[in-house]
């Protein structure tokens, strides 16, 4: 596979190179090259085609080493700028990304990109990683240091892939739980020091976070024969349930035995390895590693040799309260951007919780991967316990009196309720999770019946009014296309597919011999404030394009609206009333445009209630530029 890979880049290549095209070759991927050699292609592509690649486990992984050991070409780092297994809330990932452009610039990369989805609640991390490109020489002391490559190999066990843990679920069909509980995700391979001989070979399996067939399928091969294909540990054997193979027969001529892993759908997870038999001279040989773990009983660790159960990911922090003073003072007031700098830069970073872990984690990441990114599930914790990591929204609480600029004011309050939003997420799923433990505990009550009635059905009731206050709280901070998406991925994964909400219902109706009342329904009414949204804000156009202006008008009743346009020096608006789509959605069009302009959008509700867009409307408006 490895040899049609780099028949394939001399391909491309030499087919580049006849085209004579405007621009040059580059790789990019995961990983910077091969498994067993990551600067395999920096061997062979001649020297004009720049490498890169991503960092992996979406941005957990540190900036590979590998880059130091390339030289005389391009080499480009991509950091993560958000996690999308949760990007549906805020993610503050100043100081991680400070800490991956200062490792690029140490490896002697030349380039620097972001990944990303969303845009606007990433304003932080994009802004931090497009100063880090031009210049670290503020936070950075060690610009003068170049790094060697310094990727920690240990040569009797090498493989590719991250170690994870599930330290808190009970395996069935085991005695040795602690070896079903840490895995390794996502490799490409193992290849384990051995003696020439002849062995059986045992592969051990668990499905810790897959809960359906077909989720996670893959391939594996030892010692170039293919041994399992198409498989799939969920519908073989079904969640936290134990699950091996053994091999006999297995000759290894070359003092290592090869495991490779060839992912079909998802990536492939292995939890054990077992080698036991006769070497070439007839003495009895075994060994077992711990995939993803640290060493038990007679299992050996995998990588790192660290002993660490949890993967030991540092949060890569440094420096940010010189960024955040900056960014909070231009956004929100100098006045008020000393504290919320503070709060800002104090809430910087964080990891997974739950069974699989970075150390450390500040904010909870509940929104997970759950059959898909951005997934609620139930927390097990107390909401008593988790709010405590959300004291900073109510300090952020307690500044917004102190801003009185509409601008800044504006721009606090997007911050405000996205945060407030993300704590009642957390809240939701603790609710769930409190919900989920009492009915278990309701075939052991008394009276069962009352025991529904009047400690779970409140249960229930309060998790629809919890749903509604989250989605008041997101819907209030909503500006752009992604941010929309948010509320597609609540509604149509967490809300339908998920049925995050009405899971237990025919549970909780069977336990009550009767039909549940209609307020267990959230609404789908928007229960805050009418605001006005302009989805797409152009800021350019070319001579003679029309401007097609869609926006939102969010309230629960009909509203009209205008478009005030002037050209820039003009002092009289031009006034142009908004087309009614449907649903909340209207539209206008700008058409001969000629010179700069700016507008403003003024709607009334049925209440008589005025909106305005931008909320400095008037005294600054949204400004368009149009060039030839």
């Amino acid at each position: 596979d490895i040899r049609r890979v780099e028949e394939g880049l001399d391909i491309a290549y030499r087919a580049m190179k006849n085209v004579n095209p405007p621009f040059e070759m580059a790789t990019s991927g995961w990983v910077l090259g091969p498994p067993r050699n990551r600067g395999r292609f920096d061997e062979i592509l001649p020297k004009d085609v720049a490498v890169s690649c991503i960092t992996r486990d979406v941005g957990f992984s540190t900036v590979t080493t590998t880059f130091s050991s390339i030289q005389n070409r391009g080499k480009w780092a991509i950091p993560w700028l958000e996690d999308d297994n949760v990007m549906i809330t805020p993610q503050s990932w100043v100081g991680r990304l400070r800490k991956d452009a200062a490792d690029a610039y140490a490896y002697g990369c030349s380039g620097l990109l972001g990944l990303h989805w969303r845009t606007r609640i990433l304003g932080p991390n994009i802004s931090a990683l497009m100063k880090a490109g031009w210049d670290q020489s503020g936070w950075n002391g060690n610009l003068d240091i170049t790094v060697a490559n310094t990727e920690p190999i240990r040569k009797d066990v090498q493989r590719d892939g991250l170690p994870y843990a599930y330290p808190n679920h009970t395996i069935l069909n085991t005695s040795e739980q602690e070896i079903y509980k840490t895995m390794c995700y996502g490799m490409a391979g193992y290849y384990v020091e051995v003696p020439n001989g002849f062995y059986t070979v045992t592969l051990q399996f668990c499905e810790a976070k897959i809960y359906r067939n077909g989720g996670r399928v893959f391939d594996v091969k030892i010692e170039g024969k293919q041994v399992l294909d198409d498989f799939d540990i969920f519908q073989t054997a079904g969640k936290d349930r134990a699950l091996d193979y053994s091999y006999s027969g297995i000759e290894v001529d070359d003092g290592e035995l090869q495991i490779d892993f060839f992912n079909v759908l998802h990536f492939a997870t292995i939890a054990g390895i077992v080698v036991r038999g006769k070497t070439a001279e007839g003495e009895d040989f075994e060994r077992k590693i711990n995939c993803g773990g640290s060493a038990y009983a007679d299992y050996e660790c995998d990588l790192p040799a660290s002993g660490a159960v949890v993967r030991e990911c540092p949060r890569r922090e440094m420096e940010t309260s010189d960024f955040y003073l900056d960014w909070a003072s231009s956004l929100f007031g100098a006045e008020n951007g000393e504290e919320i700098a503070g709060i800002f830069a104090g809430i910087d970073g964080g990891g997974f919780v739950g069974g699989i872990g970075l150390q450390g984690a500040i904010l909870p990441r509940h929104p997970q991967f759950h059959a898909g990114p951005g997934g609620l599930r139930p927390i097990n914790e107390p909401w008593e316990e988790v709010k405590k990591r959300f004291e900073f929204v109510e300090k952020l609480q307690t500044i917004r009196p102190r801003i009185n600029d509409k601008g800044n004011l504006a721009r606090f309050d997007y911050w405000l309720n996205s945060y407030n939003y993300m704590r009642e997420i957390s809240r939701l799923c603790c609710l769930r999770g409190e919900l989920d433990a009492l009915l278990d505990q309701a075939s052991d009550a008394a009276d069962s019946i009352a025991f529904t009635r009047n400690t779970i059905l409140p249960k229930r009731l309060e998790l629809a009014r919890a749903w509604e206050k989250m989605m008041t709280f997101q819907l209030s901070r909503v500006t752009n296309t992604a941010e929309m998406g948010e509320i597609a991925n609540l509604e149509l994964h967490s809300r339908t597919n998920l049925k995050f909400l009405i899971l237990r219902d025919s549970t909780i109706a069977g336990l009550l011999g009767e039909g549940l009342p209609p307020e267990i329904h959230a609404t789908t009414d928007y229960l805050g404030k009418p605001r006005i949204i302009v989805p797409t804000r152009r800021t350019h156009l070319e001579q003679g394009e029309n401007l097609e202006l869609k926006v939102i008008i969010l309230a629960n009743e009909p509203a009209t609206g205008h478009i005030f346009r002037r050209d820039l020096g003009d002092k009289t608006y031009q006034k142009r009333p908004l087309i009614h789509l449907g649903r909340g959605v209207y539209t206008v069009s700008l058409t001969d445009v000629h010179n700069d302009f700016e507008y403003y959008l003024e709607a009334e509700t049925q209440a008589g209630e005025k909106l305005l867009f931008p909320p400095t409307a008037q005294d600054m408006n949204q400004t368009v530029i149009v060039t030839n």
